[in-house]
This record gives structure tokens, C-alpha cells and sequence, in this order.
């Protein structure tokens, strides 16, 4: 049952359909089950991407004065309408600072303000990028009067984590944005972390102790019930494995390391080279060097669904996972494996790679040592994925159930 007082949400986030991108998929299966359990939910994020015209007649689209265009999913919905925002300023990038631009924190600010006009219950805001949470928290925390609840959602640190990717990042701005995120963390009423290991960290380093672990969810009740086809494949002999998401940085030459070590296993015994399809944004550069090192096919962004197809039909899906991530299990692993489908995972030894041994959910392949061996043994055997030991913790409709909700209790 929903929560008398938190009736009323706001949800802050860059990426949300119909942008491409697991980020704003998430956010997505997010809202909608709190839709569905009655709560009323307002969206606040970036235009869209790709030309409207690209989009499917299942939205509608109309501007209005104030630069918010609202978007109802389903014209015959109208619990809910969605608020894409547009921002006018062009943002300059640091690394994965976005610069503190004028008319982007007048927008958000303008928006929040509507939030307390509107006696919005309680605010929820994606620290990506990051400053929008920063932004939020700030003016809540100097507005006198009755105002909304904040929770803010970290999916990484701002400071300890993300910022040591960019060479670019110097030691001032580093502990100017760590200075942020102390602040944000300490003004909000509740802090979610995507680890378990980011949410201790934040409790001994921060006064602020209403902190929580909510890790990547993902909606597993309607996956589990696809059935996996008998013949996964028509690739003649080929062991098909689909890359569908990002490639983060690093990645390149560790994934075109293990293309070569697997076909060279395949060769020794006598099979002919692994197919590869891609799926998502991903640079022609790198495309390019995949097919001139294996049997490839790119297809693109492509809809929840048929990516989902794609990972049925193969054999193996791959997903890698930087030294820098190595502790978060990131949504395409959880997906992968409600699919029934292994998972070949190209990481360090570390959470992740412990995660899926533990559960049976495919091979791990340390960047170290680069074993191809592993996915040989494991075709050649015909092994199956399973039994999931900590399913129910990732999938999306659990994890608001049963911790989100709570939350929002706890707040009143």
C-alpha cells in the first residue's frame, strides 16, 4: 500500500526515454512502478537525443511557454505526464564535470520552485551529472518554509571514483567537487548508493547516516517468463555472443585482446571464429577494429525488445567491467542472467567477478590473465546458468517494494 503523506514525486535525472541509453531505462522501470502503486510522478530531464520524428506514436509531444514540454506516454493515461526539460545553454564538459552554466541552474532551480508550489512531497535526483543535485540541495537548504524531501541517488562518487578517469581532472577541481558531493550528502534526508561499499564509506565519512545501499534494478518478473529458443542460432558451427551496452573507457583494449585469444583457442580446435553482435553507441573507430579482428555484425540502438531477442538467440552475452567499477553490478549482467543466457564478463578479479561465480551465471575472464579456455569448456559442456542465490535484491519491483517505500515512510 502506498504511503499517505509521500504521495507526490519528483524524479531529477539526465537520461530518460525517449534518450537512448540504460541510465535512462532505469529511471524508467523506476517511475513506472511507482505509477503503478499510485503514486503521482513528475519527470524533469534533457530533451530528447534523436529527431521527434523518430518517435514512436505511443508518445505525444507539445510544447508549452514555460520551455518544460510535457510528454504523456499514453495518451490514455493521465496519472501521469512526463516533463522533459529543455536546456538551452550548450554544456561544456571536464571529464564528467558538467560546468556550472547560468541557464541550466536557472531551469532546475525554476523547476524546483514549482516543485514547492505545486507541495511536491518529495524530490529524488540522479547525481548525473552531478551538479544537479548539488543545485537542488543547495536552495532546499536555505528555503525557509514547508518544502520537499530530497533523496539523492549517487550511482557512483563524485570525487573518489568517477573524476581519477579523466587525466584532465586537477587536484583543485577534484576536492572542489568532493566538496560538493559532502554537501549534497549531508543536506539531503536520504542518500542512496548503488554498492554496499559506497554507502559504509559514506556513513563513516559524513554526518549525515540516513544512507542506503540500493543497487541497479532491473525489471526481471517479465524476463524470467521468455523462453530461451531450442536452436539459439543460425550462424553455422559459430559461437554467437552478443556485446549489447556501453563500452567504457579502457575497454577497447581489453576486449580486442580477448576477441584475439578466443579465436585463437577456436582455431586450435578446429572451429571456426566467434560471431560478434553489438549493440548501442559505440564509436565507428572501435567498430571498425572489431570487424577487422572477428565475424561481426553492429547493430546500433535498438529497443529494449529486440535487444532482449538478440541475447536469446546467442550464446554467451558480454559485458566489461573497469577496474574502477569492479564492485557494481551493473543492469546487462542482471538482465543477461534472467534470461537464462551466460554471461562472459571481462573484469578484474574483485565483487563483481565473485558475484557471478557465486550465482552461476557464466565465465569470468580476468583482464590480467585473458583465459579464453573457460568459454570452450563451458559451450563444449552445455552448462546452465543458475540457481540465482541473490536475485530478488536487483530486480526493480522488489527493490521499490521493499526499500523504497520504506524509505518514503520513513521520511514522514
Amino acid at each position: 500500500m502506498k504511503n499517505k503523506r509521500v504521495n507526490n514525486l519528483s524524479i531529477y535525472c539526465y537520461k530518460y526515454p525517449p534518450n537512448q541509453g540504460v541510465g535512462g531505462r532505469r529511471w524508467h522501470l523506476f517511475a513506472n512502478r511507482l505509477l503503478d502503486l499510485g503514486y503521482n510522478v513528475r519527470v524533469i530531464s534533457k530533451m530528447p537525443d534523436s529527431p521527434l520524428a523518430n518517435i514512436k506514436n505511443q508518445t505525444f509531444l507539445r510544447k508549452s511557454k514555460n520551455r518544460l514540454f510535457p510528454w504523456d506516454r499514453n495518451k490514455n493515461d493521465s496519472k501521469l505526464i512526463w516533463h522533459l526539460q529543455k536546456l538551452i545553454a550548450k554544456l561544456s564538459i571536464k571529464g564528467l564535470i558538467w560546468e556550472e552554466v547560468t541557464y541550466l541552474k536557472k531551469e532546475i532551480i525554476t523547476s524546483v520552485k514549482q516543485d514547492i508550489d505545486n507541495k511536491v512531497d518529495c524530490i529524488i535526483v540522479s547525481c548525473a551529472p552531478f551538479r544537479w543535485a548539488y543545485y537542488i540541495s543547495k536552495y532546499l537548504a536555505e528555503y525557509e518554509g514547508e518544502k520537499p524531501k530530497l533523496i539523492v541517488d549517487i550511482r557512483d562518487p563524485w570525487s573518489s571514483n568517477r573524476l581519477s578517469y579523466f587525466s584532465s581532472s586537477s587536484a583543485k577541481v577534484i576536492h572542489e567537487e568532493a566538496e560538493l558531493e559532502r554537501y549534497t550528502i549531508n543536506k539531503a534526508d536520504h542518500v542512496f548508493f548503488v554498492a554496499e561499499k559506497d554507502a559504509e564509506n559514506a556513513k563513516r565519512n559524513n554526518t549525515n547516516t540516513n544512507i542506503s545501499w540500493v543497487p541497479n534494478g532491473a525489471d526481471l518478473t517479465k524476463v524470467l517468463n521468455l523462453k530461451k529458443p531450442h536452436k539459439k542460432s543460425k550462424l553455422l558451427g559459430q559461437i554467437h555472443i552478443v556485446f549489447a551496452g556501453t563500452l567504457y573507457k579502457g575497454g577497447e583494449e581489453f576486449l580486442l585482446t580477448f576477441i584475439k585469444d578466443l579465436n585463437t583457442q577456436l582455431q586450435q580446435n578446429n572451429k571456426p571464429t566467434a560471431h560478434w553482435t553489438i549493440i548501442g553507441i559505440w564509436s565507428p573507430e572501435i567498430i571498425s577494429k572489431v570487424k577487422a579482428s572477428t565475424d561481426c555484425s553492429f547493430l546500433g540502438v535498438i529497443e529494449p525488445k529486440l535487444i532482449e531477442q538478440e541475447i536469446l538467440q546467442a550464446d554467451f552475452a558480454c559485458s566489461y567491467v573497469s577496474p574502477k567499477l569492479n564492485y557494481a553490478i551493473n543492469t546487462k549482467i542482471i538482465e543477461a542472467a534472467a534470461l537464462r543466457v551466460p554471461v562472459i564478463l571481462l573484469s578484474q578479479k574483485g565483487e563483481v567477478s565473485e558475484f557471478l561465480i557465486r550465482n552461476n551465471l557464466g565465465v569470468h575472464v580476468n583482464l590480467k590473465t585473458m583465459n579464453s579456455k573457460l568459454i570452450l569448456e563451458w559451450h563444449n559442456k552445455n552448462r546452465t546458468t543458475g540457481p540465482w542465490q541473490d536475485f530478488r535484491e536487483f530486480d526493480i519491483n522488489s527493490l521499490v517494494d521493499n526499500k523504497i517505500i520504506k524509505i518514503f515512510d520513513a521520511l514522514t
